[in-house]
């Protein structure tokens, strides 16, 4: 079984950069003019976004994120369900970015853990990245290890 736990360091360093940019976010707001204090705005409400999104993953401690066992993977940030080996259709990397996910195309219509989840994860299919789109980002485990994992029960393209 391969596990990937909540890293309250690597979540940290998340922060740190979203901070910067708030900061950033505040003084284009005070230099005056229209279109900065709007991209401002927008560095703002990305901190938020993160700063939310991180400190419940940081109050939820070391908890497991990802699981991958013979059953099948599960995400908790998408749901506790399990998706089983048999109802993935088709799995791929793909980048955004520097960033990579583990897109996952299922046979089933996914049931996601709250209405954030339901519309990130529309947005991201409309965008090419399948119905889960799984990183490993804040979590003690490296994105190679679970494609490497996930590889010996379904085919990753």
């Amino acid at each position: 079984m391969w596990q990937a736990r909540s890293s309250p360091w690597r979540l940290l360093g998340i922060l740190i950069p979203s901070f910067l940019l708030a900061v950033l976010g505040v003084l284009a707001i005070l230099d005056g003019d229209v279109i900065f204090g709007f991209v401002g705005l927008l560095g703002i409400v990305a901190f938020a976004t993160a700063c939310s999104l991180v400190i419940g993953r940081m109050r939820r401690s070391r908890r497991i994120e990802i699981e991958v066992s013979e059953d099948g993977l599960c995400w908790r940030a998408w749901s506790d369900d399990v998706i089983a080996w048999h109802e993935i259709r088709h799995a791929e990397v793909r980048r955004q970015g520097p960033m990579r996910h583990l897109c996952l195309w299922l046979n089933r219509e996914p049931e996601f853990r709250s209405h954030f989840a339901t519309y990130g994860a529309a947005k991201s299919k409309t965008m090419g990245y399948g119905d889960v789109a799984i990183n490993t980002i804040g979590t003690d485990r490296r994105f190679e290890d679970l494609v490497d994992t996930v590889r010996r029960y379904v085919p990753v393209g």
